[in-house]
């Protein structure tokens, strides 16, 4: 199994847009060449990344199982948890509400939440640099599940 880190993912992301060089990772990310250099050879050692004349790209012969594990839930969950750290050790714009709502509420928060979602798929820019990007994050749960959920 691969562990994506956070970090992993922001060069993979990078990279699949188009194939870069050392240099233009660091230019479209943000993050200091020496610590891409790192996870790049992590990368490549892990045959997730090919390097061809200066310049690294997806290995296109990674097999169906490969990229699954890769966009597996826990490696998914994994970007999420340090995502969610990286928000409250800034405050990054990171608000928590706990609050009960009517089943009619319910149904129009709910609403609210799809067209949030079909106004960030809608408003995406395609060739934006990764570090430009923003990320956004929102769910709700019971909560009474969720502190279950540490629990056991």
């Amino acid at each position: 199994m691969y562990n994506i880190t956070l970090l992993d993912r922001m060069i993979i992301n990078s990279v699949s847009k188009k194939n870069k060089s050392l240099q233009s990772i660091s230019i479209d990310t943000g993050l200091n060449s020496d610590i891409i250099k790192i996870v790049l050879e992590d990368l490549l050692i892990k045959n997730i990344f090919t390097l061809k004349t200066g310049e690294y790209s997806i290995n296109q012969h990674l097999n169906t199982d490969q990229i699954k594990d890769i966009n597996s839930k826990d490696s998914v969950d994994i970007e999420k948890i340090q995502i969610a750290k990286s928000a409250l050790k800034k405050e990054a714009g990171f608000n928590l509400e706990k609050f009960a709502l009517s089943k009619k509420d319910e149904v129009i928060f709910e609403g609210m939440l799809k067209s949030l979602k079909m106004f960030i798929d809608s408003s995406k820019i395609k060739d934006a640099a990764t570090k430009e990007e923003n990320l956004f994050f929102w769910g709700q749960n019971n909560y009474s599940d969720i502190v279950n959920s540490t629990i056991y």
